[in-house]
């Protein structure tokens, strides 16, 4: 590895027309357009499995989509709200999910707008707060993976997490 030598700072704030061009477009507007939606989830042994599909999804300078850690992140959000429920037999969605922590780990690029999603219930515990969950997750086999800590709070059960 080469060090690098930065330059003195003439100056130490940036400002918006700077900026603007300093910073990803994709990051600035264009993962507000993306629209992911899941388009049928099925029980697995483990937990619960999911296609989706990405409308209006952005392309890359080169005309290349590329499915992003942010969209990679609400398929897996999504899925867990859906999976809680299927896993609790019930068929509305009922009370709230709170994801309480969730990470996913890139591991190599995608460029599919319609893929799947996986996700494995390692843990379940019933507390006064409603149904707990820690759960695995890939998205489209492992090119994105993670966990995350979900507590499902029930219509009557306690307040807070």
């Amino acid at each position: 590895m080469t060090d690098v030598t930065i330059g003195p700072v003439d100056r130490m704030v940036w400002h918006d027309d700077e900026l603007k061009a300093l910073c990803s477009p994709y990051l600035a507007v264009g993962y507000r357009s993306e629209k992911p939606r899941l388009t049928d989830v099925r029980r697995t042994e483990t937990g619960v499995a999911g296609d989706f599909a990405v409308a209006d999804g952005e392309v890359d300078s080169l005309g290349v989509y590329h499915l992003s850690a942010v969209t990679a992140l609400v398929v897996a959000s999504q899925l867990i709200v859906v999976g809680v429920h299927i896993d609790q037999e019930l068929r509305r969605k009922s009370g709230e999910v709170f994801l309480h922590d969730i990470s996913l780990r890139c591991r190599r690029q995608v460029n599919v707008r319609d893929g799947s999603c996986e996700l494995d219930f390692v843990r379940r515990r019933k507390t006064a707060h409603g149904m707990y969950y820690k759960v695995s997750c890939s998205v489209e086999s492992g090119a994105f993976v993670g966990t995350a800590s979900v507590l499902h709070s029930l219509p009557g059960a306690a307040t807070g997490s």
